[in-house]
């Protein structure tokens, strides 16, 4: 690196550190006033999805299934009347090594293709959790979980690829091993690859974020956490302030956290009425093809494409408000591109010949992956 790229990090850095100190001072400030936030000048933003956490038995399962779907309708409606969008109900289980446990490898397979179509009748989205976290589980879950998602209409899953050990996360080669074979199962046994949308190999994620597919727990159940469809929010902050992290870094904070606390005051009501107790809003800004872009808004903050100078500090900003936000967080609370439009469109590969002659499975996965939907 040439010393004009060193002082463009150098630059970067210290005004991400200006931005962390104004983020700072703005949260002490609120804190300490105890403010009730100010009514926001941003569109409202939809909540992408509310998502319910339950354990399920493999004799009762429809049982508890039809359980928690009745919750969602109940929360889906209480956010509805007060002119919330809600663009999915979903629900995570345990992770399903725990569930199908001795049974055969069919008897296991029926199982899940009936929680599946369960799924698909009720209208909610399924998430059945990591089929292995460490080297040490079961690799016929892995087996059973490729020859299920590449038929599942709608069920998500995913495995572990970084455990815990001594406190110490340590790099499962084995998971990653089995994980690849699933990849590439999932590529040549459904249509134009497309089951991999709906698995994950992931790494560090926590439990309860309210995403797919990377969405998992191993709690007691009967929780639920909310995520919002906030690109938008940050798209039109920046396309107001441009470069200006000193004014942009507040008022972005003040507008999310407006949205925020709106959604958290209805949930905290929810919450008063059933059995299901709140965990918190996932704070990441899940994009939305061109109507909520966080590749774009971080375009408006730059005043360039994707990738130029400035970008890094824009992503900075956001990830700091997102964690910084006075509200019950729960799961990722990050920046994600994965799935933005624009991060695609402005793909190196997209943009050459070279996208033309790639096998129709590899465009379909690169131009639909996401951790974050």
């Amino acid at each position: 690196m040439g010393s004009k790229g060193y002082r463009t990090l150098n630059r970067e850095t210290r005004m991400r550190a200006r931005i962390a100190t104004v983020l700072f001072l703005f949260f002490a400030g609120r804190s300490a006033a105890h403010e009730i936030p100010a009514p926001p000048t941003t569109s409202r933003p939809n909540i992408r999805t509310i998502t319910a956490f339950i354990r399920i038995d493999p004799v009762y399962y429809r049982d508890e299934l039809a359980e928690a779907q009745g919750f969602l309708s109940e929360a889906r409606a209480a956010f509805a009347a007060q002119g919330w969008g809600v663009e999915s109900v979903r629900i995570t289980t345990q992770p399903f090594p725990e569930y199908v446990a001795g049974l055969s490898p069919d008897a296991a397979l029926s199982l899940l293709l009936d929680l599946d179509a369960l799924a698909v009748a009720g209208g909610y989205g399924l998430d059945i959790g990591p089929g292995m976290r460490a080297d040490g589980d079961d690799r016929g879950m892995l087996l059973l979980l490729e020859r299920f998602l590449a038929v599942a209409q709608t069920t998500n899953a995913s495995v572990h690829l970084v455990a815990s050990q001594n406190g110490v996360p340590q790099i499962q080669w084995g998971v990653v091993r089995e994980a690849v074979k699933v990849i590439r199962f999932l590529s040549q046994n459904s249509p134009e690859g497309q089951a991999n949308f709906n698995f994950a190999a992931t790494a560090v994620v926590p439990p309860y974020s309210p995403f797919y597919p990377a969405s998992w727990h191993d709690g007691p159940g009967r929780q639920f956490a909310i995520g919002l469809e906030s690109a938008g929010v940050i798209g039109q902050v920046f396309a107001a302030t441009g470069y200006d992290p000193a004014s942009a870094g507040p008022r972005l904070a003040a507008e999310l956290f407006a949205h925020a606390a709106a959604v958290e005051g209805i949930a905290r009501g929810v919450e008063s009425r059933t059995r299901y107790r709140y965990l918190g809003i996932d704070t990441t800004p899940a994009p939305f093809d061109e109507v909520a872009s966080i590749g774009a808004a971080l375009e408006s903050f730059t005043g360039g494409p994707l990738g130029t100078s400035g970008t890094l500090t824009g992503a900075a900003l956001v990830t700091q408000v997102v964690r910084s936000l006075p509200i019950k967080r729960v799961g990722l609370n990050r920046i994600g591109l994965g799935g933005d439009h624009r991060k695609r469109a402005t793909c190196a590969s997209m943009r050459s010949g070279r996208w033309r002659n790639t096998p129709k499975v590899f465009r379909s996965a690169a131009s639909r992956s996401s951790t974050v939907r």
